[in-house]
């Protein structure tokens, strides 16, 4: 497959449009499907089926894909380690190399990082609307987050930053610690099950059953007295 890279502005053309005053074109902000709040950059790849975008991600500074993954992904499922490095089922990423996001791109990824990012609320708003969970509580759906049973996660306007929201409404914390009592509950059960086999296999040997009286302290002066 032959691929070849190609910009669709150039800086020097950028920098004549704006000492001729010119207006130049909005930065596009967007929240990939991974998840990643990332800016569209010139930077364009022709692949066999079309043209492929190339994406900034602020936040850990590196070039994406379309779809939010960088070269350690798109090199390892795409490589010899995709048996071992399988793609997530829920992504539509369909691109055959990291071609695009590797190397040294310094001065490209200094002029995207010379924006400062939005808002990631206000982003998926803007793209996706919002969605109620219940009674008063909507919340905008985060892309590349999903739980066990394969169920979305929403961002609310005002929770603590890092703190999502099922489609019930309820927090990140809030399942958290519901999961840890499950487990102790659980573990519970086990302990009480694992305690009656053990008092029914003594019962069959002839030892003594379990009365279920509490133990109590024997004083030393009724120690002595017998």
């Amino acid at each position: 497959m032959i691929v070849t890279e190609q910009r669709s502005i150039s800086t020097a053309k950028r920098g004549r449009e704006e000492g001729e005053g010119r207006t130049t074109t909005a930065l596009e902000w967007r929240v990939l499907e991974s998840g990643v709040l990332a800016v569209k950059t010139p930077l364009e790849i022709l692949t066999p089926t079309g043209t492929r975008s190339i994406w900034f991600e602020p936040r850990k500074r590196r070039l994406v894909c379309p779809h939010g993954w960088g070269q350690y992904h798109l090199s390892a499922w795409n490589g010899p380690r995709a048996n071992t490095f399988p793609k997530p089922a829920w992504t539509t990423c369909n691109c055959a190399s990291a071609t695009g996001v590797c190397g040294a791109r310094t001065k490209l990824k200094a002029e995207a990082a010379a924006a400062s990012p939005p808002s990631y609320y206000e982003t998926l708003v803007a793209a996706h609307g919002t969605t109620e969970l219940r009674g008063g509580l909507c919340g905008a759906r985060v892309p590349g987050v999903q739980g066990v049973d394969g169920g979305a996660f929403y961002m609310v306007k005002g929770d603590v930053a890092h703190v999502l929201r099922c489609r019930h409404g309820h927090t990140t914390n809030t399942l958290n610690a519901q999961t840890r009592e499950r487990r102790r509950r659980a573990a519970g059960l086990v302990l009480a099950a694992l305690h009656a086999t053990r008092e029914a296999r003594r019962a069959r040997r002839g030892g003594a059953v379990a009365c279920g009286c509490a133990p109590v302290y024997v004083k030393a002066c009724v120690v002595k007295g017998r």
